[in-house]
């Protein structure tokens, strides 16, 4: 059996998730590319893949590649862009032979669009990572494993070899890791989650300051709206996934205000959802919230004033 130093992986995409799990794994040993265009790619191949941890920058090497032939075979490859970006990415991947493809991102409506895409390839993941790129370096960190960790799983739920092996390229990289039986739940409870802690933040200006967004008005309007976007998953027949979930309708809106502001005032929770990339990643959250409306209105399940 190969190990799994011996294992080839590409990252299609070397934005701050790409670029942070690459070093990651790069560090561990393990054979990373990186494919890359324009400015980044420049950079990369020029400096090498740097990201910031304990104060000091950190440097990697990997490959780097701006484009991929159909015969390059991968044993995975990773998809870690946004929402508004996997299908174009999907397709061009199509035609590569590559066994697995696994997609690192939001989707709020079940995985047929890409598998009608990339078939049974498809293996989907969630990062539980944040951060921002700034002169080339990656700033990033990954969240409380507690609360969730890299999370990813067969669509049928299945554990499968290439699911084993996935998960000891994470326990070599020392990447936290969780295997769900049920992704297109946990994909699904995890939009509602963002969209609705998101859509409070965002203004007609642009985003909310700091100040504003922890203020005991935003963050009650913040648990309002939490609420009744993950409520509305048990009328769509969605098991709220995982289920710890599910104490997000169960506890009072005063302990959930007030743990939700705890939660805004930690360093990565402050960084990602308010810090300088909050207004880049605005359309995909803004995509997500119309798929899952839509979602909804397919499922027939009548809209909720307060989404």
């Amino acid at each position: 059996m190969m190990s799994v130093g011996q294992r080839r992986i590409l990252i299609f995409g070397a934005g701050v998730i790409g670029s942070f799990y690459g070093a990651k794994f790069a560090e561990a040993g393990i054979k990373v590319t990186l494919l890359a265009r324009g400015k980044r790619l420049d950079m990369l191949r020029r400096e090498g893949l740097r990201y910031h941890e304990n104060g000091k920058v950190k440097r990697v090497k990997v490959e780097v590649i701006d484009q991929l032939k159909s015969d390059d075979i991968y044993d995975y490859i990773f998809v870690p862009v946004r929402y508004d970006h996997v299908e174009k990415a999907l397709h061009a991947l199509k035609d590569n032979q590559s066994p697995t493809i696994v997609t690192m991102t939001n989707i709020p409506t079940g995985y047929a669009p890409w598998l009608d895409i990339v078939g049974d390839r498809l293996l989907p993941a969630f990062p539980s990572a944040g951060g921002e790129i700034k002169g080339g370096v990656v700033y990033a960190q990954f969240g409380p494993s507690a609360l969730q960790a890299t999370t990813f799983g067969e669509v049928n739920g299945q554990e499968s070899e290439r699911v084993k092996g996935l998960a000891e390229l994470f326990r070599k990289a020392e990447i936290a890791s969780s295997i769900s039986k049920n992704m297109t739940a946990f994909q699904i409870t995890h939009a509602a989650w963002v969209v609705g802690m998101n859509k409070v933040i965002y203004t007609d200006k642009g985003i909310m300051s700091h100040a504003e967004a922890v203020s005991p008005e935003t963050v009650r309007r913040m648990t309002s709206t939490i609420k009744a976007y993950v409520g509305v998953l048990e009328k769509a027949e969605v098991p709220i996934t995982p289920a710890k979930f599910k104490l997000i309708l169960k506890v009072p809106d005063w302990l959930m205000t007030f743990a939700l502001g705890r939660l805004l005032r930690t360093k990565m929770v402050s960084d990602v959802l308010l810090g300088g990339h909050a207004s880049v990643v605005r359309p995909e959250i803004e995509m997500l919230d119309k798929s899952f409306i839509d979602f909804l209105r397919n499922k027939k399940i009548s809209i909720p004033d307060s989404l």
